[in-house]
């Protein structure tokens, strides 16, 4: 190309002012949703800044949303199938389960159906029809039809648990609506189920037989012909050759080698992957590893299987190089990443949380208080939000107070001087991770050292039936007897989590608090989640789950368990901030169940992973711990009441646990004298004023406290891992970062941005720049990172993000941008990867006799962001790019609207080669649907991250 017929740098200036400085880029004219910005967040282009939890409600119309149910007692009684009709799922039918179909009650409670199952007649046809109206959001549609059906299959499974094709139809749902963790525990459940089968020494054995042996009684002849042919015995191959196109049930009886068959062949190769994709999901890559392995000793010819283990390997490999540890196929697999993080929410069908703030949970906390704190009582009290999409560190915008939410909080009723006892509290929700220590089973107490009492009374007494706990009064030990004890009498089931490695140590007291509780559950015949001292504890949740934000994961044909999906997808877009393991949540649970004689399909209703996660999103929120000599914490506890009082770095009480939480008010003397205050604040306590704790140390420095405290008020401290790693490349600290969730009206999904307090682009300019683009463009960025410039160019984009140094305009935005679209804007047949190296681009660009500017000519890629820019213009700018520049058409072939020809390297016909052919439908154009975002992970930062990193 001719260096002559470069741009004529006067009209490439004049180009780039005008784009510089049309405010409206997205007039009115092409944009008839446009409104110019204003300081009002919720009037402008934009949304504003989160804060809240879920972003501002589509403003789409109801719409009536027909279903039909069919009556599920018709005048012969026989059960009838119940189908689904609406727009976005017309035809669907549940699959069948038992003898005939899920039939339903037409009635709707919140969602949670009556359901009636028939199990002796199959049905041919409906009957009577039942049509019910129900006034949704098309967005919410899907997710509600689907969270509905999910509500279906746990009552059936309650009903029958010893179903495997039930509680694979459960999985799936699992799937669908982003709970790889719960999928996870339902397909160990169905490897325990097989287990049974197979051993005729199994303490279920005869159970899940029958439940098998009677599922393949009523599979078609077909099915049945198919599953067959898995077989090693010739004879059963042959038993089912004449009922291979048979698509009804069978009148052949089903003996012991077919119910083997169907277990081992069959559940066993649908289990395994949905197991290990779901647990990779979860970021439990050892476990998926090791179920890997032994899904391949017990079918080895599985080629499927093979390739799944592949995938783990790979992901673990990536693992390893992301922290920047060369790949060692001898690394121990004990050291492959187990520990990741799912979503910490009140369950859709979770109905034990109480309303909080309400008056009648307000009687009952203030009925426990009258006995414990007598001068204090509990209110509702305003908390500032540290975090508001439960992910990341949010702040106000345009608004000079935080914003607040309510938690519940203790008060003085009285006037009360320094150093006065004011609060005294004893639980038996405790723990002790050492063995052979001696504490108090019931309170955690330290016991004394009998060697040593000097003929003084002792108080302590141990069980009668089992002399193994050991309590430090009778009071202990009848509390015991009365709450939790029973259960746990001679079954040594606090072995499972004691004198765990130090690395495990802080998960080992988690699960021991869960063992109490399920052990206070199972004494009291409650459900866990109705243990009076659990009901008003807060699990610090996160998500509520927005129905506008659902993301269904990728499927694979009709279901979405073959197919590897990222973490992100996975959980179906939800943020997901409590930590979790395989061991933890599952295998530990199980197992002391177990050891409590707890038949764990049958009462799957009571204890079920769900519910499991809650109690850890209790526990992890408010529990305490006391470390022993070697730092490791070797005993802990929930206090119920005491978790009320909330935290300050100037506390005005202090507290002591030893068996007992007690508070007392600190004199003025021991209050803190903080940097740029002349005196000490006053002792005591007056009436109407909150008590306030302290959760952690309060001389740590100011950043640590901040982290200390995401427990009680939220998860702060979380950055994209992207903003975290650029933040560190460019040597800035992580302490002078603030994030930033941007809701824009257009997309219900928001952006981050990370801005340095030093950046010269303020967080109004980045917001206002960037809501001037396209919504699908926007669409394709991740994150915006505004850093001071130190010797850097003006913008880069790295990895999808747009990394911002000097002061920005438009242009710089939409250069930056048609870097990210290079990469991945484009059809992969036409760009095989990246559009500027292909064969496309690169026969426009010898046609064409010009280029944008001099600076295209430093590259490829760079030539076309400068000719993306002008096809931004061109689309969006009355009059084009032709009304400013008279030699528009020396570059006509490699941004222009009308431009095409066919190139010799495609034989079979026309290939329009120019920016604008190919995306001037798609991302060039205003208006549109937030079609593409990518995934962020997200890590902690300080303090958290050593203890729940998932980087």
């Amino acid at each position: 190309m001719d260096p002559a017929f470069i741009r004529v740098q006067d009209a490439l200036d004049q180009l780039t002012r005008n784009i510089a400085s049309y405010k409206p880029f997205l007039s009115a004219e092409s944009d008839p949703t446009y409104e110019p910005s204003t300081d009002t967040v919720t009037n402008g282009s934009y949304h504003g800044v989160s804060q809240m939890t879920n972003s501002k409600p589509s403003a789409a119309d109801h719409v009536q949303a027909e279903r039909t149910f069919f009556n599920p007692l018709s005048p012969n009684g026989r059960p009838l199938v119940m189908t689904t009709r609406e727009p976005c799922d017309a035809g669907h039918k549940f699959r069948t389960v038992l003898d005939g179909e899920v039939v339903l009650s037409p009635e709707f409670r919140n969602w949670r159906p009556n359901v009636r199952i028939q199990t002796e007649i199959s049905c041919e046809k409906a009957a009577d029809i039942w049509m019910v109206q129900i006034p949704d959001t098309t967005a919410n549609l899907d997710y509600r039809i689907n969270l509905y059906r999910l509500e279906v299959m746990q009552s059936l499974l309650y009903e029958n648990p010893y179903n495997m094709d039930l509680r694979e139809q459960l999985i799936r749902r699992y799937e669908y609506l982003g709970y790889p963790d719960l999928a996870s525990g339902e397909a160990y459940k169905i490897l325990l189920l097989v287990d049974e089968v197979l051993d005729e020494s199994g303490e279920y054995h005869q159970q899940a037989f029958s439940a098998l042996q009677i599922h393949v009684s009523r599979r078609a002849g077909k099915t049945r012909y198919a599953a067959s042919q898995f077989a090693d015995d010739q004879g059963l191959r042959a038993r089912f050759t004449s009922f291979k196109d048979i698509k009804i049930k069978i009148d052949c009886q089903v003996d012991e080698d077919e119910v083997r068959l169907w277990a081992e062949k069959i559940f066993l190769q649908l289990t395994y992957p949905m197991l290990i994709n779901n647990l990779q999901a979860c970021g439990c890559l050892k476990s998926a590893y090791e179920f890997s392995a032994q899904a391949l000793q017990r079918l080895p010819h599985s080629s499927g299987l093979r390739k799944l283990q592949t995938q783990v390997l790979d992901t673990i490999q990536a693992k390893f190089e992301l922290r920047g540890i060369p790949w060692d196929a001898n690394i121990p697999v004990e050291n492959y990443p187990e520990r990741g993080v799912v979503r910490r929410e009140v369950y859709p069908w979770n109905e034990w949380e109480p309303n909080r703030c309400s008056s009648e949970s307000l009687a009952i906390l203030n009925a426990s208080m009258e006995y414990m704190a007598p001068d204090l009582e509990v209110r509702v009290a305003e908390l500032p939000v540290l975090t508001f999409s439960g992910e990341r560190q949010v702040r106000p915008f345009s608004s000079k107070e935080s914003k607040m939410v309510k938690q519940l909080g203790v008060f003085a009723k009285r006037d009360i001087p320094g150093d006065e006892l004011v609060f005294t509290e004893k639980s038996l929700i405790t723990a002790n991770a050492r063995i052979h220590d001696s504490f108090c089973d019931a309170c955690s107490k330290l016991l004394p050292d009998f060697s040593e009492m000097n003929g003084e009374e002792q108080t302590s007494c141990m069980c009668e039936e089992c002399d193994e706990a050991v309590f430090c009064s009778l009071e202990c030990h009848d509390l015991a007897q009365s709450s939790y004890h029973p259960a746990l009498c001679g079954t040594a089931a606090e072995s499972i989590a004691t004198d765990v490695p130090a690395t495990e140590a802080a998960d080992a007291l988690y699960s021991l608090l869960l063992l109490r509780v399920l052990a206070m559950a199972e004494t009291k015949s409650i459900h866990p989640l109705g243990v009076p001292e659990m009901v008003f504890i807060w699990g610090d949740y996160n998500n509520s789950p927005a129905l506008s934000t659902f993301k269904p994961p990728p499927m694979d044909g009709a279901w979405a368990s073959h197919t590897p999906k990222t973490e992100e997808q996975a959980h179906g877009g939800f943020s997901r901030t409590l930590p979790w393991t395989f061991k933890a949540n599952i295998l530990a649970p199980l197992n002391m169940l177990e050891r409590m004689d707890v038949n764990i399909f049958e009462k799957s209703d009571i204890y079920d992973f769900w519910v499991f996660n809650t109690l850890y999103a209790k526990f992890r929120g408010t529990a305490s711990a006391r470390q022993g000599r070697d730092g490791r914490p070797e005993v802990g506890a929930v206090h119920p009441i005491w978790c009320l009082a909330n935290h300050s770095c100037d506390p005005n009480v202090k507290w002591e646990w030893d068996g007992e939480m007690r508070f007392w008010t600190k004199k003025s003397e021991e209050r803190p004298l903080w940097k740029g205050k002349e005196k000490r604040a006053r002792g005591g306590l007056v009436k109407g004023e909150e008590v306030l704790s302290h959760y952690c140390d309060i001389d740590l420095p100011v950043g640590e406290r901040r982290e200390w405290a995401a427990g009680a008020l939220g998860p702060a401290g979380w950055l994209p891992s992207d903003c975290r790693d650029h933040i560190r490349l460019s040597n800035h600290s992580l302490a002078s970062i603030d994030a930033f969730d941007v809701y824009y009206e257009d997309c219900p999904y928001p952006w981050v941005f990370c801005r340095h307090e030093n950046a010269t682009n303020t967080l109004d300019l980045m917001i206002e720049l960037f809501g001037r683009l396209p919504v699908e463009l926007r669409s394709y960025a991740r994150n915006n990172i505004a850093l001071p410039y130190i010797d850097k160019l003006s913008a880069e984009s790295v990895n999808d993000d747009i990394l911002l140094y000097r002061t920005t305009g438009l242009t710089t935005y939409a250069h930056e941008m048609g870097h990210i679209i290079d990469m991945h804007g484009y059809p992969a047949n036409i760009s095989g990867g990246q559009f500027s190296n292909s064969i496309t681009w690169l026969a426009a660009y010898e046609k064409d006799v010009a280029v944008a500017t001099g600076y295209s000519l430093t590259a490829q890629h760079e030539n076309h962001s400068e000719m993306f820019v002008m096809a931004l213009y061109d689309t969006n700018v009355p009059g084009g790019l032709q009304a400013i520049e008279p030699r528009y058409r020396d570059i006509r072939y490699q941004y222009g609207p009308e431009c095409s020809f066919v190139h010799r390297e495609y034989a079979y016909g026309i290939r329009y080669l120019s920016i604008e052919r190919y995306l001037r439908n798609t991302v060039l154009k205003p208006g549109g649907i937030c079609t593409h975002r990518w995934e962020n992970r997200f890590v902690t930062l300080g303090v958290e991250a050593r203890r729940t990193s998932i980087s």
